[in-house]
């Protein structure tokens, strides 16, 4: 199993709130990955409950077999110190649910989850699903106050169809393109990143793709190499 963290990549069907700071409010919201939190630095506001706001998601690599978890997190703040409430949701074509449920009680930021969620609508996640997920965040309840989201993202665990093996490889391949890196030294990187925690790859995998790397079926050779 791999885990990938979703970022938002375009505005989504739902746009009711503010850029409070920050070039986009795609860039004011994004942890980036790993997850980091920048606060004031830059953010989303809005100053009227039941607004919502909802983005696209940035893609997976190609080739996921199954969707083990959907998990949503956020952290938002209100301006005063009680008497409001946000939610995060996510949407899956007509069907938007909450998952994660802000009771603000002071006017400090909070960090929600990620809290994994059913699928919208009913059923189990599909690849197809991912495609076309949004997530985003309402102003729920409360007084005349500014809600303010700075950081929104969907951690996602899924697997590819071959394993480990396979997830290391079409991580790799956008780095190896047009580098100098030889097949010999696939297992030194596969042994760490598997060190690194990044990645499980199972042991049958690995001395399947070492036997593999030693008698490739097709030998490239790349120039200056020999």
């Amino acid at each position: 199993m791999a885990n990938i963290i979703l970022r938002p990549l375009a505005i989504g069907s739902l746009d009711a709130w503010a850029l409070g700071a920050g070039a986009s409010k795609m860039l004011a919201v994004d942890t980036g990955d790993p997850v980091a939190h920048d606060d004031d630095t830059t953010y989303i506001s809005n100053n009227e409950t039941n607004n919502s706001q909802s983005f696209t998601l940035t893609p997976v690599p190609a080739g996921m077999a199954t969707v083990d978890a959907v998990s949503l997190g956020s952290r938002a703040k209100t301006s005063i110190a009680a008497g409001n409430s946000m939610d995060d949701r996510l949407i899956l074509g007509a069907s938007n649910v909450a998952v994660n449920a802000y009771a603000l009680a002071g006017v400090a930021y909070v960090t929600m989850g990620p809290t994994a969620s059913a699928r919208p609508g009913g059923g189990t996640w599909t690849p197809a699903d991912i495609l076309t997920l949004e997530m985003g965040i309402r102003a729920s309840a409360g007084a005349p106050c500014t809600f303010v989201c700075t950081s929104l993202w969907v951690s996602l665990d899924f697997t590819f169809a071959g394993g480990g093996f396979s997830f290391l490889i079409n991580s790799l391949i956008p780095l190896l393109l047009g580098s100098n890196i030889l097949l010999s030294d696939m297992p030194r990187i596969a042994r760490e990143v598997e060190r690194r925690g990044e990645v499980r790859i199972a042991q049958s995998e690995y001395l399947q793709a070492w036997q593999e790397l030693r008698a490739p079926k097709r030998v490239f050779f790349l120039p200056g190499r020999g």
